[in-house]
């Protein structure tokens, strides 16, 4: 399945359409390094304020440059954490419940054109009762409402306000709402909604319940879905990549059940670098690893990009993060912000590509 779709939802913003992209990824990714960069380019292009879909809480919230995240109060369960009994994972592989008097609260950043301000908010939840929140819209005084009970139902509290830079939710008596995050929006334009999970190499995702992320995307009306994993099933003595296929295998299996009819692209494993010896070099199951996951797409009707290449080939990383200033850490993993600019700009070129290969008649990817 090609991007057709995706580029004629994209022409249909300027009638008022709102076109997301599902984005899961794993630390490569988190903090909305890359995605920010990308997101905030497109949005420049196609349209669009605030950042999308956002956690309630997150391991990463101080090293964002998209929001001011602070929160308390929560328990937090993900797809990559044993939690015991668990709600629903919701589509960002996470769930939270409050407790009593829990609280969170999202403001704008200025470092990114598009995510100083946005005219939508929506909290998503379930509820058996009917609990209540508190809220705040750029420190107003503050309004308290009842959500209405959901029985199993996802449900979405939307609040409006043109010019919105900040949204604080409390709830006083939480009883049994659980929360799966808030979208800041406005109401037409793109967003890549960054769904990255820290450890997930993949195979965490077939914990995702079908039916139940099928009911999100009803809310949600994603346009293309993005995975993206592989750096943690990467090192210098991997010799035998069978059970990382396997598991990507079923897990690329589970995530036509979720979206079924929509495109997925899978990004390939980037580079990453290791002693090999005395040596610096790119580790050794990168290339195998990409080779599989291109193979894989191609087996279930996926768009692949390979980002091994697309970032520069073998010993990228080092050159990253030898760079001045350093695009790359020194653990010859992760980009720094700097350096997710860097490729961010590279995925924005390759969309941009892909849209006028489409508009000139000629295959999208």
């Amino acid at each position: 399945m090609g991007l057709t779709g995706f580029f004629e939802a994209i022409d249909s913003i300027r009638y008022g359409r709102t076109v997301r992209i599902a984005w899961y990824g794993d630390s490569f990714v988190e903090g909305d390094i890359l995605i920010g960069d990308l997101r905030d380019s497109l949005q420049s292009v196609w349209g669009g304020n605030g950042v999308g879909f956002v956690p309630i809480t997150s391991e990463v919230a101080r090293f964002k440059r998209t929001i001011t995240h602070n929160f308390n109060g929560w328990d937090t369960y993900s797809i990559v954490k044993k939690n015991g009994e668990h709600p629903a994972y919701g589509i960002n592989g996470y769930a939270y419940r409050p407790r009593a008097d829990a609280r969170v609260k999202y403001d704008a950043q200025i470092y990114f054109n598009h995510t100083r301000q946005w005219s939508k908010v929506r909290l998503f939840y379930t509820d058996t009762a009917r609990s209540s929140v508190f809220f705040r819209l750029n420190g107003s005084p503050g309004t308290l409402r009842q959500l209405p009970a959901s029985w199993g139902r996802i449900r979405e509290l939307e609040l409006n306000l043109s010019g919105m830079s900040s949204v604080e939710f409390q709830f006083p008596e939480p009883g049994g709402l659980v929360l799966y995050g808030a979208a800041l929006e406005d109401n037409h334009g793109f967003y890549i909604d960054n769904f990255s999970v820290r450890g997930n190499s993949g195979g965490p995702l077939k914990l995702l319940h079908p039916d139940f992320i099928r009911r999100f995307d009803a809310l949600q009306h994603y346009d293309l879905v993005v995975i993206q994993v592989g750096l943690n099933a990467v090192t210098n003595s991997l010799n035998n990549i069978r059970w990382y296929e396997a598991e990507l295998d079923r897990t690329f299996a589970h995530l036509l059940k979720c979206f079924p009819d929509k495109p997925i692209l899978v990004v390939s494993v980037g580079d990453r670098a290791g002693k090999n010896g005395l040596e610096l070099a790119t580790m050794r199951g990168v290339p195998a690893i990409v080779s599989m996951q291109r193979d894989l797409a191609r087996k279930y009707g996926f768009l692949f990009y390979d980002l091994f290449w697309g970032m520069g080939g073998p010993g990228a990383m080092i050159e990253l993060a030898d760079h001045r200033p350093m695009l790359a850490n020194k653990d010859y993993t992760h980009l720094s912000h700097e350096g997710g600019r860097v490729i961010g700009h590279r995925f924005v070129r390759l969309f941009l590509d892909e849209q006028a290969k489409w508009r000139a008649g000629k295959p999208a990817m």
